[in-house]
């Protein structure tokens, strides 16, 4: 980098912020999300990704969805019990997952109530590593 600097080189480090949205499976109120989705690209343009856990239901779809709608960024952080097919689910990779899923965001914004316990722990490492997590009813 010093070397860059003598040369008269400027180089800037292009971060992208990565915004996990989940919630539960029940959630269904697409405008929220869809604006909220809208809010985040206008902020951040080219330098967001929205990441979720792959869900197929709920927040999680909704968010996927507006992702491909505005052209935004998405990836998702699939459990271990779905990427590899021999580990059967239990608390313990529940609790890994949501700790991966914890280590991979910036920040978190759950949409819903009555939060499933996997999303509880992702709550609780997020706050171990000091990351925001905003709740959006």
């Amino acid at each position: 980098m010093l070397r860059l600097l003598l040369l008269g080189i400027k180089r800037e480090m292009i971060m992208k912020i990565r915004i996990g949205i989940s919630g539960t499976k029940e959630y269904s109120d697409r405008d929220r999300i869809k604006k909220y989705c809208y809010k985040l690209k206008q902020l951040f343009e080219e330098d967001l990704v929205i990441v979720t856990r792959g869900k197929a239901y709920g927040a999680e779809k909704l968010a996927k969805n507006m992702a491909n709608l505005f052209d935004i960024e998405y990836e998702e952080i699939l459990p271990m019990h779905k990427k590899w097919k021999t580990i059967e689910y239990s608390s313990k990779v529940g609790f890994l997952n949501s700790k991966e899923y914890a280590e991979n965001l910036d920040s978190l914004v759950i949409f819903g109530e009555n939060l499933p316990e996997a999303l509880s722990w992702v709550i609780d490492n997020l706050k171990k590593q000091n990351k925001k997590v905003v709740f959006r009813q």
